[in-house]
């Protein structure tokens, strides 16, 4: 357990900063442990470090003050990480610990291994763990571990995220990167060193080990490995964002700076100890080692840090960045691309909705009490991307909201009532705890609880009532200055219905739903039992003026999970078991005089305790049925779909498709949101495991519904506040906050336009000879036929500066290699059609061609070769001119096989219209064509997309999934659309992304500038 300690002996540390003058390593003083130290992450303005014998430490960089945490394990913790709002630390005998509240309480979670775990990060929405034995464990959310299989019988200890993939290394060189945690590339480097650190920086990446090993690359494989200056084990390496990455290292009494243009020299300025790891802090960065010692550099001069974001930023989310400077900052102005920001004069800069316009250089001009001459800071290059769904949220609702409501429910007239721990100030006094907003987010004026619910105690439920009072539960005991012992009823206006007064009989654990009639269910303890009663947990109803209704007797029952459109009550009862130790838990339904119903069909809902857990995590009751989501698969009783429906008289509907529970398997409250009509709209990540989040919409049988619903994606979780309003719209938060001082509440507002498809296809490719024209193959699907016009374009390619333009095309098209139509020049009667689908003109008397063509189902084929046989360029088209309608029938792939020159690559371009985006498989083959008796392939093909002349991403080899953004990896995709497969290391690109309305182009080139035959190809992912 101890043989860490050897390769440290020599105390090596290596860490960057990001700006040179960041030299100054001094004490971080801590008088908590004397414990040796491991491992360190920093999240949320807070350092969490764990060591020896369970040791946690948090410091605040709000308070300033170091904390010891209680971690109730005596075991050795190697490893931290922070993501998602989350702390992890991992270690000896396979421990994982876990902690929301920024390091201040810690829950164990079940590894299923006692190998001991070394590090742990987070990205592309999972959590990735390694160890001993080439163990891999990974997980979602942090709570449940799925184990992979291991990656060799060496140990893994490096572990790093960045640039949309995970870095793993251990002994004896082993390397490896991986984007979802399923599928490993062994990398080559170099070593036979065990790789002990790894790093990622925007632009690097970075791995250090044994035998004073130390790597940089800016392409995984190629890397320049630097000589020894001295041979201990490297223990850990750091970066900030950015480009410019420096590191520092600390050997015995002597210290190592490496530069960007790798070089080692001694550095001498550290407090001599035993370093294990380091990390960058908030403005700083900060290390830690043996006998419970930390060190911080200590900053010189002013940084620019990111907010809330990385690099990459997806179009219309916000960035943010600050200044952060450990000297007073006397003036700041913010700079774009060298040109002053007009009023962006303050440390904060917030770059709200960003689009290709936003992309570039951003810089901080700045002086403080020290430096008085304007001086420009390190900068952030913004990178925007496109983003995965279009962007619904409605712009009329803007609520300013300190905290994010813990509880928010539609009135039937589309006003939110809300309650949480937060402190509306109004003209009136500060409203606590409850308050109500207007359909347009505003503070309700004239709704006012007097005296409020204290900020401490929940509100647990609202029950609308159709005259406007509402009723509410929770764990307060008094409630606008009256007492009231977890159960009130208010007025309209928010004042407590003095009619109202609870029997004391109601000692209320938790549950309630409102029936047909007005009345109150309550799951309820009965501390003072009427007369017949035994003290006993169950179902009471309350009449009107808050009594316990007698004509209801007490149901025992675990939980109340609802009342029906019948009045009909539904429960949980546990039972023993037949056959086993254990006890099993039911959904029954009672009727209205508190009688078994027995024409429901009752259904197991959990098994404990040995096989606890109960699928009644989400549930919603319709009068289409019950729906539920497990937290569990297998077990005695096989496997249980993670998100499903009961019928109206129980058992699982046979009419409900469930979606696939690979894709959820856990669930939280914050998952769906439910509809008047019975059908669910879900936020959920872009592949099912948590990061990038849209909106999901399905209809009442469970089918998916395209289009209905979208948000875009940032770098925040989102989830659903409240079930649908009245007009379909619903809320829902994220923790990525425009401001300091406001969270991000928002509503989403169904989708009425159209849905997202390919239009306008085209296709640019050089004609070497008549034997070998251009052909551009479409495939559309759906029903119906309706026109579209087709273009072969040679001489008036002229205008856009091609100076081979093909003199005289002559276009042919073929439907499913049949019916033919060809023209060798184009008729001034399309002129009208020409303009009519936003294709350019062509000068009068060209000898381009075009045709206007019924389209229906099938596959085409658009053939251009020369009409005199001569060589040229030429360009190929195809405009929908029904794309307006929203027909459907619909593209779905466009594709064409060329020969590529170093000046003459193949480019395909296509539109995107609608409201909502669409997902795309796009590859450039070459040499997967020589399986096809294709002749000269291009051999290294390079794939790059383009939207409008600004280059989004670049495929080199394969595969490669726009980390913020997938769906599918791109081999799933390619079964999905039914393209041909790829084999297994080829140099074929491929590149999946969900690309928003707009213009775009794919362009195949070779890497090495070499010419040969490609195919490129553009599919719809259904």
């Amino acid at each position: 357990m101890r043989f860490f300690r050897p390769l440290l002996l020599a105390g090596f540390l290596l860490l960057t900063a990001a700006l040179r003058a960041q030299d100054n390593w001094v004490a971080f003083p801590q008088e908590q442990t004397a414990e040796n130290l491991w491992s360190l992450a920093y999240g949320n303005h807070t350092l969490v470090v764990a060591g020896e014998h369970g040791t946690i430490l948090s410091y605040s960089y709000v308070d300033q003050a170091w904390l010891p945490r209680y971690s109730a394990t005596s075991a050795w913790l190697v490893g931290a990480g922070f993501g998602a709002g989350r702390f992890i630390v991992v270690g000896d005998q396979g421990t994982i610990l876990t902690s929301d509240d920024d390091g201040v309480t810690w829950t164990p979670r079940a590894s299923g291994t006692t190998t001991r775990l070394n590090s742990v990060a987070y990205g592309n929405g999972r959590w990735l763990i390694v160890g001993e034995q080439g163990s891999v464990l990974t997980s979602t959310d942090g709570t449940i571990w799925s184990a992979r299989p291991s990656l060799g019988t060496g140990f893994l200890r490096a572990l790093a995220f960045g640039q949309g993939q995970f870095l793993l290394g251990g002994a004896g060189g082993a390397l490896y990167s991986t984007t979802d945690a399923s599928a490993f590339t062994r990398i080559a480097i170099d070593t036979t060193a065990d790789i002990e650190g790894a790093a990622i920086s925007a632009a690097h990446f970075w791995v250090v080990g044994s035998g004073g090993v130390r790597a940089v690359a800016t392409q995984l494989g190629t890397w320049k490995i630097s000589v020894p200056y001295a041979s201990p084990t490297l223990r850990g390496v750091a970066v900030r964002n950015t480009d410019e990455a420096s590191a520092i290292g600390v050997s015995y009494a002597d210290t190592f700076l490496l530069t960007p243009t790798p070089g080692w020299y001694g550095y001498t300025n550290f407090p001599r100890f035993l370093a294990t790891a380091v990390v960058q802090g908030e403005n700083e960065m900060v290390c830690v080692g043996f006998d419970g010692r930390v060190a911080r550099s200590q900053m010189k001069s002013p940084v620019v840090m990111l907010a809330d974001t990385g690099n990459y930023s997806t179009y219309g989310s916000d960035v943010h960045l600050r200044v952060v400077s450990g000297q007073p900052l006397v003036s700041v102005q913010w700079t774009h691309a060298g040109t002053a920001l007009p009023g962006a004069t303050q440390a904060a800069l917030t770059i709200p909705r960003v689009g290709p316009a936003d992309a570039g250089y951003y810089e901080a001009v700045v002086t403080t009490s020290t430096i008085t001459t304007p001086t420009k800071l390190a900068a952030y290059t913004l990178r925007p991307i496109p983003g995965g769904r279009a962007e619904v949220r409605d712009p009329t609702f803007d609520p300013f909201l300190p905290v994010i409501p813990s509880l928010a429910v539609f009135q039937p007239d589309g006003k939110i009532l809300i309650a949480g721990s937060f402190t509306l100030p109004t003209g009136l006094g500060p409203l606590t705890g409850l308050a109500r907003l207007n359909v347009n987010g505003s503070l309700d004026a004239g709704f006012r609880l007097s005296g409020g619910i204290p900020s401490t105690q929940a509100v647990k439920a609202f029950h609308v009532l159709a005259d406007g009072r509402i009723y509410v539960r929770g764990t307060f005991t008094s409630l606008g200055g009256l007492p009231r012992a977890g159960l009130a009823r208010l007025l309209g206006d928010g004042t407590v219905d003095p009619t109202f007064v609870p029997d004391p009989v109601l000692t209320f654990l938790g549950g309630s739903a409102l029936a047909p009639d007005g009345k109150l269910y309550v799951h309820n303890l009965v501390a003072t039992p009427l007369a017949g009663d035994n003290p006993s947990v169950g179902i009471l109803r309350v009449n009107p003026d808050g009594s316990r209704d007698p004509s209801f007797p007490l149901t025992p029952a675990d939980a109340l999970v609802g009342v029906d459109a019948q009045g009909r009550v539904l429960l949980t009862r546990s039972t023993p078991s037949s056959g086993l130790a254990d006890s099993e838990q039911r959904l029954l339904r009672f009727r209205s005089d508190g009688s078994p119903d027995p024409s429901y069909t009752s259904f197991i809902t959990s098994y404990y305790p040995s096989w606890a857990g109960s699928i009644l995590n989400v549930t919603y009751l319709s009068p289409q049925g019950l729906y539920y989501s497990a937290n569990y698969t297998g077990g005695h009783f096989g496997n249980v779909r993670a998100f499903s429906r009961l019928a109206p008289e129980g058992g699982p509907d046979p009419g409900y498709t469930s979606p696939p529970s690979s894709k959820y398997p856990v669930m939280s409250a914050f998952s769906f949101g439910y509809r008047s009509d019975g059908g669910l709209w879900q936020m959920r990540d872009t592949d099912g495991i948590g990061q990038t989040n849209r909106a999901y919409s399905y209809a009442p049988d469970g089918q998916p519904e395209t289009g209905r619903y979208a948000t875009l994606p940032d770098y925040s979780f989102y989830y659903i506040l409240s079930a649908a309003a009245p007009d379909g719209s619903l809320l829902a938060f994220s923790y990525n906050a425009p401001s300091e001082s406001r969270v991000n509440v928002f509503r989403v507002r169904p989708l009425v336009g159209r849905v997202g498809r390919l239009t306008n296809l085209s296709v640019r490719a050089y004609v070497a000879s008549a034997a070998d024209p251009l052909i551009a193959g479409f495939v559309t699907t759906g029903t119906g036929s309706t026109s579209a016009i087709v273009r072969g374009i040679g001489p008036s390619l002229t205008q856009f500066g091609v100076t081979d333009a093909m003199r005289d095309p002559s276009l042919t098209l073929v439907r499913d290699g049949l019916n033919q139509i060809t023209s060798d020049d184009w008729s001034s009667t399309l002129v009208p059609r020409f303009s009519a689908v936003g294709a350019f003109p062509l000068a009068p008397g060209s000898k381009d061609a075009a045709l206007e063509a019924p389209i229906g189902p099938g596959n085409y084929s658009a053939v251009v070769s020369p009409s005199a046989g001569e060589s040229g360029t030429a360009l190929v088209e195809l405009f929908d001119s029904t794309a307006s309608a929203a027909p459907t029938r619909r593209f779905v792939n466009v594709s064409a096989r060329a020969q590529t020159a170093p000046d003459r690559p193949l480019i395909v371009g296509f539109s995107i219209t609608g409201e909502v985006p669409v997902t795309v498989l796009i590859r450039g083959i070459g040499p997967a064509l020589t399986g096809f008796g294709v002749p000269g392939a291009l051999a290294d093909p390079k794939l790059t997309l383009y939207r409008n002349s600004t280059a989004l991403w670049e495929s080199i080899g394969r595969p490669f999934t726009d980390p913020y953004t997938p769906e599918i990896e791109p081999d799933a995709a390619a079964l999905r659309t039914g393209a041909f497969a790829l084999k297994p290391g080829s140099k074929d690109s491929a590149m999946v992304v969900s690309l928003p309305p707009g213009s775009y182009s794919a362009v195949v080139s070779s890497v090495s500038n070499t010419s040969g035959a490609a195919l490129i190809e553009v599919y719809e992912v259904p």
